[in-house]
């Protein structure tokens, strides 16, 4: 869990340094060590969404987040036309 925590905060220390891609590696880290790791699934979305605008891709992981325990977004449902 530590580890997954390591994962979670340096994703975080990229996206505030405008480094968007490496934060999505860091998640990508933590999703292939748990693959149901809801703030990584969530933060997966998020980022797919804004990054490349793929929406199909976004979705599968908010689904998953949601399925693993996030709580819903209402406002990123109407993004993705849910």
């Amino acid at each position: 869990r530590e580890d997954e925590t390591v994962h979670l905060l340096l994703s975080g220390a990229y996206l505030g340094s405008e480094q968007p891609y490496r934060a999505m590696l860091e998640l990508d880290k933590l999703l292939k060590k748990n693959p149901s790791h809801p703030d990584a699934l969530m933060n997966m979305a998020y980022l797919t969404m804004e990054l490349s605008a793929k929406t199909a891709e976004a979705e599968m992981y908010y689904r998953l987040a949601v399925k693993c325990g996030a709580p819903r977004d209402p406002a990123f449902e109407k993004r993705l036309g849910l």
